[in-house]
């Protein structure tokens, strides 16, 4: 069985104090189109591929973002500004689901992803909306609080807003975001439709196919994107399921009941391997 070994999740960091309040739009074509990966190691790949391929195909936006643009179900957390200590003080555990850490970060990159006395933006694309998320915000040291704000990435209405306590050492506390909270919505069409086994995965972006349920043939992917915020955008890809084995058979002449032995691989031209089977007499 195929299986999938990656988990995609895109993280964006944003700095600028002025881009705190933009709101992003929806990415068009032609800048928004689809890319084919192995679902095993993420290698981009062929549009042509054989049904018997190993791994899960992945489909998914490349690039998902350009400028202010993006297309997939997006969530940001805004920390206002921030304490002296923050860059080695705090840390952000992200959850999904039952997944209570798709993405941590801090204290060991926060030099880096949190700079001290500034405000910052964390944005994830890639989210499943119809999970919930958790922020897990906690601190080492007793600092000075720090405000929090989380959105959709396509507008700016507060989804929730509080305070990241750090009146005591250790502390942590979680904000929870309710699963269906309109960050961004997405749907994948697969044109002739293949079994329902076949393709999965698509409510947060990305589409996985198993070829090996696909019949030969051309496919007609559509993705369509909502930002839940007064924007859509809509691409297609074509892919091309192909079979591997190709043979062709030369009829051999008359035989007799009772005649010599045929030996019937010569006969094939193309893929080799196989065997032959008869009601009665001789083959090999």
């Amino acid at each position: 069985m195929k299986k999938i070994y990656k988990f995609i999740l895109l993280l964006t960091l944003i700095f600028s104090v002025k881009n705190v309040n933009s709101q992003m739009g929806c990415l068009q074509p032609p800048s928004l189109s689809l890319g084919v990966f192995d679902g095993s190691t993420g290698a981009a790949m062929s549009s042509t591929i054989p049904c018997t391929y190993a791994n899960l195909v992945n489909i998914y936006p490349n690039p998902f973002a350009v400028g202010n643009n993006a297309t997939s179900p997006c969530m940001r957390i805004i920390i206002g500004l921030t304490n002296p200590n923050a860059a080695t003080n705090n840390s952000i555990a992200i959850g999904q689901g039952t997944n209570t850490n798709i993405y941590n970060m801090c204290p060991v990159a926060c030099n880096t992803i949190i700079p001290s006395s500034s405000s910052y933006t964390m944005s994830l694309f890639f989210l499943d909306p119809s999970q919930s998320h958790g922020y897990n915000l906690c601190n080492t040291n007793i600092a000075a609080n720090m405000n929090y704000t989380v959105t959709s990435c396509y507008n700016n209405v507060p989804i929730t807003s509080g305070v990241w306590n750090n009146s005591v050492a250790g502390g942590c506390q979680t904000i929870t975001i309710p699963a269906n909270t309109p960050i961004g919505s997405v749907g994948y069409t697969v044109s002739p439709a293949v079994v329902s086994t076949a393709s999965f995965n698509a409510n947060q972006g990305d589409l996985y196919l198993d070829t090996y349920q696909m019949a030969q043939g051309i496919y007609t992917i559509t993705y369509s994107f909502n930002s839940q915020n007064g924007c859509t955008a809509t691409t297609t890809k074509t892919i091309s399921i192909t079979n591997p084995y190709v043979s062709t058979w030369t009829a051999v002449g008359p035989l007799c009941a009772n005649g010599v032995c045929v030996n019937l691989p010569p006969q094939i031209t193309g893929t080799a391997g196989g065997t032959f089977t008869a009601p009665a007499g001789c083959i090999k």
